[in-house]
């Protein structure tokens, strides 16, 4: 990446234990590249806190959430349009590519997981798609 300044990774806590969020709490506090954006205390909640996400306060990051739904919803592909607003985000070339390849082990696992399905907790069943 381009700039200077920490990039943070936005870290949801869910633990049904209000000690072992606790502990987590503090834990990561500690960490300079971390930012706690929600805790939750059980399944229903955390799903919850996920999809109802709304648009991040930093256009950096609304600029990599953007170009990652882009590249997957091209299928690989992304609008030039994208890419310039990624770029000029601050992002660089390599980051890209790097995204790129986070998006296709994310996608590899998918098709592995097609062949070998990985049975849903039951209690999940309600929230799966």
């Amino acid at each position: 990446m381009s700039d200077d300044a920490p990039v943070k990774t936005r870290v949801l806590i869910a633990d049904d234990e209000p000690l072992g969020r606790a502990r987590l709490r503090m834990l990561l506090a500690q960490e300079p590249w971390v930012e706690i954006v929600a805790e939750c205390a059980d399944a229903p909640a955390t799903i919850a806190a996920i999809r109802n996400r709304t648009a991040l306060q930093e256009p950096k990051r609304n600029a990599l959430v953007k170009i990652t739904a882009d590249i997957v919803a091209g299928r690989g592909f992304a609008s030039e349009g994208a890419k310039r607003n990624f770029l000029a985000a601050g992002y660089d070339a390599t980051a890209l590519k790097e995204l790129t390849v986070g998006i296709a082990l994310a996608t590899m696992g998918n098709y592995l997981d097609h062949l070998d399905p990985t049975p849903i907790d039951p209690a999940l069943t309600i929230e799966a798609r």
